[in-house]
Formats: C-alpha cells, sequence, structure tokens
C-alpha cells in the first residue's frame, strides 16, 4: 500500500508530510476522541446501572461482551496496536483504523441507552456530540472539498458512462488509474479504436459481449483485470493479459463470431465473510432467541411469587 493509505499513516493525530491528509485526520481524530471520552463514561455508568438492575431482575443484559467489544474497538484507533495492523492476516487492508468507529459506535449507542436512563441526560449527550462534530467541520475542516460544480461534473461523467476518477487503492497492483483515458470505448483495438460489438449484459459482476472479428486480433476491455475476473469466449476460459501502465484487460479473439463472457468469481475471501456474516447472524437470533425466553421465564416467576 502506498504512503497515506496505510495504517500507520492514519491512526489517531497521527501527522505525514501531506498537509490536507494531516487537515482530514485532524478533523476525524477529533470526533473519535469525542466518541470514544463519551464511550467511557457510557461504560462506566451503564457498569453502575447493570449492578443495581441485576439486584432487581432475574434478566441479564450482557454488558461485558457490548463493552468489551466498543472499548476494543476504540484501543485499535491507537498508533500502540501499529504491531496488530501489520501481523494479523489481511488486518492492514483494512487500511483505516477510524474505520473502526463504525464498530464502536454500535456499542456506544447501546451504552448510552443502558448508561443514561432519564431522557435529559441523553439529549444533553447528543448535543455534545453534535457540537464536536460541528466544530470539526467549521474550525478544523469544512465539510468535503468538493464544490457543487465539481458534483455536478462527477454526475454528468456517470451518465456518459465516463466514470469517476477513482483512487490508487482499488485498482490492480501495478495499474494507474489517473493515466486512464476516460473517453476510451467499452471494447477497442491496439490502436485505441472502437470495435464493433453488443453487450447483452453488463452487471457489477457479470458481463457480456458479442464481437465478430474479421481477423484474430487483440481487444481491450475498459474494465481493471482484477485477478478474481474469469473469461470465457464462446464458452471456452481463455486467459487475459493487461494493459501497460493503466492495467485494462486484454482478450485475444480468432476470426469469426465471439460470445465473450465475463464472471466475477466467488474468491476465498469473499467466501470467508460470507461464513462469517452467516454465523454471525445465526448468534445474534440466538441471543435473541434467549433473551425472549429470559424474559418470559422472569416474567413467570414474578407473576408466581405474586
Amino acid at each position: 500500500m502506498s504512503p497515506g493509505v496505510r495504517p500507520q499513516d492514519n491512526f489517531i493525530f497521527t501527522t505525514t508530510f501531506d498537509h490536507d491528509h494531516n487537515v482530514f485526520n485532524r478533523l476525524v481524530s477529533s470526533l473519535a476522541s469525542a466518541e470514544i471520552i463519551v464511550l467511557g463514561f457510557a461504560i462506566w455508568f451503564s457498569q453502575k446501572q447493570k449492578t443495581l438492575r441485576a439486584k432487581n431482575t432475574a434478566h441479564q443484559i450482557p454488558w461485558l461482551p457490548i463493552a468489551a467489544w466498543g472499548a476494543a474497538s476504540a484501543v485499535l484507533m491507537f498508533s500502540a496496536t501499529n504491531s496488530l495492523w501489520q501481523h494479523l492476516p489481511k488486518f492492514r487492508f483494512v487500511q483505516l483504523p477510524f474505520r473502526w468507529l463504525l464498530c464502536m459506535n454500535a456499542a456506544l449507542a447501546l451504552l448510552i441507552t443502558m448508561a443514561a436512563r432519564r431522557w435529559t441526560s441523553r439529549a444533553l449527550t447528543y448535543v455534545l456530540l453534535l457540537a464536536a462534530l460541528a466544530y470539526a467541520g467549521y474550525c478544523i475542516q469544512l465539510p468535503w472539498w468538493d464544490e457543487a460544480d465539481d458534483l455536478h461534473d462527477m454526475q454528468s461523467a456517470l451518465a456518459s458512462g465516463a466514470g469517476y476518477e477513482g483512487t490508487d487503492e482499488y485498482v490492480p497492483v501495478g495499474a494507474d488509474a489517473y493515466e486512464l483515458d476516460k473517453n476510451l470505448p467499452v471494447i477497442s483495438d491496439d490502436s485505441g479504436l472502437p470495435v464493433p460489438n453488443k453487450i447483452l449484459s453488463w452487471s457489477s459482476t457479470e458481463r457480456e459481449v458479442t464481437v465478430h472479428a474479421d481477423a484474430a486480433e487483440d481487444i481491450t476491455v475498459r474494465l481493471f483485470n482484477y485477478p478474481a475476473w474469469e473469461v470465457s469466449v464462446n464458452g471456452e476460459p481463455v486467459s487475459t493479459d493487461r494493459t501497460d501502465i493503466t492495467g485494462l484487460m486484454i482478450i485475444s479473439l480468432a476470426a469469426g463470431d465471439n460470445d465473450i463472457r465475463i464472471h466475477f468469481r466467488q474468491t476465498r475471501d469473499r467466501l470467508l465473510g460470507d461464513i462469517v456474516s452467516f454465523i454471525s447472524l445465526i448468534v445474534l437470533l440466538a441471543a435473541w432467541i434467549m433473551a425472549r425466553r429470559s424474559r418470559k421465564q422472569s416474567t413467570s416467576t414474578s407473576r408466581t411469587a405474586a
């Protein structure tokens, strides 16, 4: 990964030689710090509330897992955890430690409701967080850096099919998105001229095009040649090449009609992600069912005692 998008460049209040990067990092760090402080108070006061409720009810709220999840998510945003980011499998490809705010905020929302029983306390917490957001947005960096004209140009580029300008970390290794010709046809020859074709389907994971070639030739598909793409021509798997610098897909065709199918296959990391998500869903459903049974048992016991 290139400098600026590595974990060690994006911990809370980390500085680099890039001024714009430092300003944005300071913006995010300020918001993260405010939320971490609120998280600390929420953990402390929710622990007290949990202890009080445990004396009056048989229903136990899973406070410890929630608090541990929130605390672990917060700790991972600090540079002291850099060794974990460098050595845990695939961990560094999260790139930006402050992305753990997504996970921390789930715990924060639950802990605030557990800690603040009165609506006035919750309202004060929300006002403080909104104040931190307003301060960071208008005193550190104004909201975003694109003007209305820039957004209009982006919308026009998407509508025309030219596409928007991407960033280096989301293209294949060795490809340079900034060198891509935005006016390049979907299917072109070696010289960049359009090749007559008929698009049968063109989605994010499945693309099918028919091309008639008068003679054997190489065509360039306006598509980054990611390793997960599988290509078949007339039903037969074929290997692909890539253009220099831009890393676009090159397919060799024989003379005649060619039905080209491009499929984004299921990779091991995506499969593992699906499995983890499925297991998480099962655990969530099991926890919900157990919580309902616990509440019913508690209600039944209370009625029997009465």
